[in-house]
């Protein structure tokens, strides 16, 4: 396990525990389903898949015109700064 830990960086463990974990819950959801026709895990894969993204894309939709208030108030201030304090030497 150290040895692992040593050979990926961080980010890519991050990355890849999140893509097990996707691919492990989406089976567990099709396998709680009852139904009397074939197994189709592509199908419910791709679906859980595309749940995930669009639940992502609605987050960052959600999350983004408070970011840019937030980030713009900030460079506000930040030019502000700087203008004055050319004035001031």
């Amino acid at each position: 396990m150290k040895k692992w830990r040593k050979a990926v960086p961080g980010i890519a463990r991050r990355l890849a525990l999140a893509a097990v974990l996707s691919i492990l819950l989406s089976i567990a959801a099709f396998a709680s389903e009852t139904g009397g026709g074939q197994a189709d895990v592509s199908a419910e894969m791709l679906s859980s898949f595309q749940s995930t993204a669009d639940t992502m894309i609605k987050t960052i939709m959600a999350t983004v015109p408070i970011v840019m208030s937030v980030m713009s108030a900030f460079l506000c201030v930040r030019f502000g700064i700087n203008f004055f304090k050319r004035f001031a030497k």
